[in-house]
């Protein structure tokens, strides 16, 4: 729904839907990516890679939805800032050649007090907007592991390979409720048997990819 207007108002909605559908398009990946890591489906990683130009575009709603994340984001960077944080290295591409790996960290954060003599320590953080459901729900790591979302299982294996391609052992995940934007903190302490099991999935998803094969299927995922 769309709305409506009068006889002889012009639309002006029409307009920027079409605006909005015209930026969605196919984009070639030969990599793997931070952002899907985690994902539950080894096939799916695969064909994100194969088959990339067989995926079906998403709709121009969810595109507002990504637009709407970017505008959190950028929220998120200006309460860090003018509550006297700085943050460094924002939207920086990481590339981690070993497992044919990229991303791009949100930014990092510098935590030290240099009047005291502490060092700056700069540590990745990611924004997440989500909605108040899924929000009230998430508290610890844990609880990202263990939601029965997929795009919220993955979010934890993306921040641990940007903590370790900083080598840094914390990370943490700003998190706004919408609606009311009210924001949380949730840090994530490197474990390396979590990063080991991320490491020897990207190998097996590079095998996959080389030798042209394709992992078994598995069910039940959101």
């Amino acid at each position: 729904m769309r709305g409506t207007t009068l006889e002889g108002c012009p639309d002006i909605i029409t307009p920027v839907y079409e605006c909005k559908k015209s930026k969605i398009k196919t984009t070639a990946c030969h990599v793997n990516r931070a952002s899907e890591a985690g994902h539950v489906c080894e096939r799916y990683l695969v064909f994100a890679r194969t088959r990339w130009e067989e995926k079906l575009l998403h709709d121009v709603e969810l595109e507002f939805i990504f637009d709407g994340g970017r505008m959190v984001e950028k929220l998120a960077f200006k309460e860090l800032e003018e509550a006297g944080f700085t943050l460094v290295e924002q939207n920086r591409p990481f590339s981690w050649k070993e497992f044919n790996l990229t991303g791009h960290v949100d930014a990092k954060i510098l935590i030290g007090d240099r009047n005291a003599g502490e060092p700056s320590m700069a540590y990745p953080i990611e924004v997440k907007g989500l909605n108040q459901f899924d929000y009230d729900k998430l508290d610890t790591i844990e609880d990202f592991i263990m939601s029965k979302k997929s795009w919220i299982k993955k979010y934890p294996a993306q921040l641990c390979l940007y903590m370790l391609m900083s080598n840094i052992e914390y990370g943490c995940f700003y998190i706004k409720r919408l609606p009311g934007f009210r924001p949380k903190q949730i840090w994530l302490h490197l474990d390396y048997t979590f990063a080991e099991d991320i490491l020897k999935k990207l190998e097996r998803i590079n095998k996959h990819v080389k030798e042209d094969t394709i992992p078994e299927p598995i069910k039940d995922y959101d």
